[in-house]
Parts: structure tokens; C-alpha cells; sequence
């Protein structure tokens, strides 16, 4: 999902001295700093959600609701001060908006680690805003306004149609993909550990890829699973490259994808095959 991040930035923040919008094409945010320092936050923040894969319309609702988009305001909230401390950062190291420890930096790595935290095959939203704020109810009051803020972004660009991550079945391809894995086999090698193992490694792949890419699970023997991914091998190329966080992707001259994880653990060759289809293979090394 491609936002255009300083027109909807500009959407939210908008002072009333612009006039007001009868379509309610704009928010009027209150803010807490001025207008400069506050949509400089706001477009950090949007980044970071699409460096980090998260969904933008909920992500600058956090910081909002958190912040006000002001950064004296972030360095008095506890759960910033805790975040800082939780990444090593210390002093005034969060002074400027851009700066490794700024909260609207941090909160991103943070929220990204608990939506996906439990390797569960859904990745739930609303867990784990409850666990980043701490409160049930604000973490109700962020899904509110996120909506909110989606329902102001198509408004202006009307070819936008928001996908909540709040709902469920957000993507019934993998939903039946589980199912089929989840259902008794007709053969005795295959055991709960191997349905857990490829369990998680569909998950990473659709973490990965993103919503949208069809992964059909092939041979089951432990130690050789294989992964049918029905994308393109740019498409894949693109994908993978665009996460630019702890990994390195590259292209062979064969048409062969090799995404190598930075902690050298884990290893997924993307390999060409007939009909449009990528066979995906992770390769794991235990140290």
C-alpha cells in the first residue's frame, strides 16, 4: 500500500487559517508545537511505517494520539523515555526528529516486532497496540482514529481504497492455505512439528511478500519444504528490496533470488519455475 505521505500529512494538519473544507478533505489537527515541526514528525512517522510494513493510517494515528506530533511532548510521555532506554539511547540523543533515538524513529521497529511477535498467521493489530500503549482504551481510541484518518486520505484520492488491518480474513488465500496444512494427513511421517515449522516459514514469506501473493506449501518432508510463490520474479525482486531493514537481497544472473538475512541464520532462495511460479526454499543454519 503507496500513500502519497505529504499530501495526506498536509490532510491532517492543515490550520483552520487555510479554510475550512465543507467536503472534509482536511482534519484540522490541533497540535501541540508549530505546523513545521509537527508535519516533519508526521511525514517521519508515515516513512517509517513503509519502511517497516506497517499500515500508515494506523501508525500516524499512534503517534498522534501519543504525541500530538510534537517532539517536547514525546520526550515527557513514559513510554517513549521506556523505548529509548529499551534501544540503548541515552542523553539528548533524540533531540532532532530524524535522529536514531526520536520516538517517531523507534516507535516503528518496536510496534513491528509485537504485531509479529507470537508467530501467529494473522497478524493482529489490535494486540499489539494494547501492549505498546499499555491501555486497552486508547489502543480502541487509535483504531478509531485511524479509520478516521483513511476515510480524509480517500476523500482527496478517491482511486484509494483503505484495507483495515483490523478486520478479520484480511487475506482468505493464506487463511485456506493454513487451513489445508492444518488438516489430517494421509501419510504417518508428517507430525505437529513439521506443520508448526512450515506453519512459521508461510508466515515469514507472507510478511515478506505481502498481502496479496498467493504461497502454496509443497513437499512436506522435513528438511526440504518447498513454497510455490505465484509473483513475478521482479515483483519479488521489488518486494523483498523495498524492506531494506535486516536483510540483502540479489538477483542472479540465472533468475535466481537470494534474500540472506544479516544474521546469517537464514538463507531463502527464490527459484525460477514453469507457469509463472517461484519455488521458494529457506534454508536455516543452526550456530
Amino acid at each position: 500500500m503507496i500513500i502519497k505521505i505529504l499530501s495526506f500529512c498536509a490532510a491532517l494538519l492543515a490550520p483552520e487559517s487555510t479554510g475550512l473544507d465543507p467536503h472534509g478533505r482536511s482534519l484540522h489537527l490541533p497540535l501541540h508545537q508549530d505546523f513545521n515541526t509537527s508535519y516533519s514528525a508526521c511525514i517521519i512517522t508515515a516513512k517509517q511505517a513503509r519502511k517497516y510494513n506497517i499500515d500508515p493510517f494506523v501508525a500516524t494515528a499512534l503517534m498522534y494520539k501519543t504525541t500530538k506530533f510534537s517532539p517536547k511532548l514525546a520526550k515527557r510521555k513514559k513510554i517513549f523515555r521506556d523505548l529509548r532506554a529499551e534501544y540503548g539511547c541515552a542523553g539528548n540523543s533524540d533531540q532532532f526528529i530524524r535522529s536514531s533515538c526520536s520516538p517517531f524513529m523507534l516507535y516503528a521497529p518496536k510496534l513491528a516486532s509485537l504485531l509479529h511477535k507470537n508467530r501467529r498467521l494473522k497478524v493482529d493489530y489490535s494486540r499489539a497496540l494494547r501492549k505498546f500503549l499499555r491501555n486497552r482504551r486508547d489502543a480502541k481510541i487509535v483504531k478509531n482514529m485511524s479509520a478516521r484518518f483513511a476515510d480524509v486520505y480517500t476523500r482527496t484520492h478517491t482511486y484509494f481504497a483503505w484495507k483495515s488491518p483490523f478486520l478479520k480474513h484480511e487475506d482468505p488465500e493464506l487463511d485456506s492455505l493454513v487451513e489445508d496444512l492444518r488438516k489430517p494427513q494421509p501419510y504417518d511421517h508428517f507430525n505437529r512439528r513439521i506443520q508448526n515449522e512450515m506453519e512459521q516459514n508461510i508466515f515469514m514469506l507472507s510478511e515478506l511478500l505481502g498481502f496479496g501473493c498467493k504461497i502454496e506449501a509443497k513437499h512436506r518432508m522435513r528438511g526440504s519444504p518447498e513454497y510455490h510463490v505465484r509473483l513475478s520474479g521482479q515483483e519479488i525482486y521489488n518486494r523483498l528490496a523495498k524492506r531494506n531493514t535486516n536483510m540483502r537481497v540479489k538477483e542472479h544472473a540465472d533468475g535466481v533470488i537470494v534474500l540472506q538475512f544479516f544474521d546469517r541464520r537464514h538463507k531463502i532462495y527464490f527459484i525460477p519455475h514453469h507457469g509463472g511460479i517461484y519455488i521458494a526454499k529457506i534454508h536455516k543454519q543452526n550456530f
